[in-house]
């Protein structure tokens, strides 16, 4: 009884997949006979308890729902933008949280990881992803999309060879105006990055070669753009270069790629290019709280430690606490830190008041905004959990 009731929990109520539900249900087991000697129930199922099927499938609840895929049918060989447009087909509107894979290789290679390619994104609120994925990568590539209650997706994405293909290229990169000038990407930077255009294609040269820049990440806002490269011939770049403003802002942080499409067109066709650099940037995360995350009622002092695991210094900075419920207040709201260096942890100057109201239902936990800023400019946000009192 154990067993089953643990599945259909885990699997409708917790909406984990098949794998997960049973790995859940065992541990459900150690909680439900805490008791037990030496753990003999749990030690007997968990090598009895055999089940059959894929661990990664997630049950439906219903009719499943349809949805429309786009999505490029042809990529040229050296193009490496993919994007992905999940829509409801019924309604029309962008379907979240859709996992979407691309790879080229059998299901043996995979789970063998001899595969070119295997990458997995997830839609935005918009329904829409993209992929980067290696130029050099050749022959057809498969595509799946996955989501609870949703009948699957499965396509292919041909690679061929084109007559003319136009890619582009970083140049340079210039943060002497709008920086510090050491030519690496920071935070609450605006910089030059310089873009040049080559013709990648076979046989065929490209006439009257446009280029618009845009950002595809959060953060990273370019000023409005248009450049002529003219025409560039087959195996060639082109003299032209495009000088892009980019300001760089959070939330863009440590080692997660800055990405900007260039859409090309010109007499031949249009294409579709990106780019990408590496910002870096302090990344802080929670080391420690004092007290601990279990708060007592009443008054107490309040303290974070900070751990940067970026590649940069920060300079000093303030962390304002906000919490998502009236369970905890913070009379003074600001905690403020000298400079953390890169694989270093400090805790705040001093301590501040906070205060766990007697009202609220003791082991309610309370979600805690810690936003971190350099004079009055947001550069990250900490999200963690205070419980106030035991249940």
């Amino acid at each position: 009884n154990g067993l089953g009731i643990g599945m259909v929990h885990s699997m409708l109520d917790l909406r984990l997949s098949f794998g997960w539900a049973r790995n859940w249900t065992l541990l459900n087991l150690l909680r439900t006979f805490a008791e037990d000697e030496e753990n003999f129930t749990f030690m007997k199922y968990s090598s009895d308890f055999q089940l059959t099927g894929e661990p990664g499938i997630k049950q439906w609840e219903g009719v499943p729902s349809l949805i429309s895929v786009v999505h490029p049918e042809v990529l040229a060989q050296g193009a490496s933008y993919v994007p992905v447009h999940v829509t409801d087909r019924e309604s029309g509107e962008g379907v979240a949280d859709v996992r979407v894979t691309l790879y080229k290789g059998t299901i043996e290679d995979i789970n063998q990881l001899d595969v070119d390619l295997f990458d997995i994104m997830y839609t935005g609120d918009d329904g829409r992803c993209f992929f980067v994925i290696d130029p050099d990568i050749a022959g057809n590539i498969q595509i799946t999309a996955l989501e609870q209650d949703i009948y699957p997706y499965k396509g292919i994405i041909q690679r061929v060879d084109s007559d003319v293909s136009i890619v582009a290229g970083i140049a340079e990169i210039n943060d002497a105006a709008g920086g510090n000038g050491d030519g690496i990407v920071n935070l609450n930077e605006t910089i030059v990055v310089s873009l040049s255009a080559s013709n990648i294609g076979d046989s065929v040269d490209a006439v009257n070669v446009v280029g618009v820049v845009t950002s595809l990440t959060d953060g990273a806002m370019v000023a409005d753009n248009r450049t002529e490269f003219g025409n560039i011939a087959v195996g060639e770049t082109s003299e032209i270069i495009a000088n892009i403003e980019l300001e760089v802002s959070y939330p863009c942080s440590d080692g997660e790629q800055i990405y900007l499409l260039v859409d090309f067109e010109s007499e031949n066709g249009t294409w579709s290019s990106t780019v990408s650099f590496d910002p870096q940037t302090e990344n802080l995360r929670i080391a420690s709280i004092q007290p601990g995350m279990v708060i007592e009622h009443g008054e107490q002092q309040f303290n974070l430690e900070l751990f940067n695991s970026g590649r940069i210094t920060t300079s000093e900075f303030t962390a304002r606490l906000i919490p998502s419920g009236w369970g905890v207040v913070f009379p003074v709201e600001t905690l403020e830190f000298n400079a953390i260096e890169s694989g270093q942890s400090a805790f705040a100057n001093s301590m501040v008041t906070l205060d766990g109201s007697e009202h609220v239902i003791p082991g309610a936990r309370i979600p805690v905004r810690a936003v971190l800023e350099y004079e009055g400019v947001q550069f990250d946000e900490i999200v963690f959990d205070l419980q106030v009192g035991t249940a």
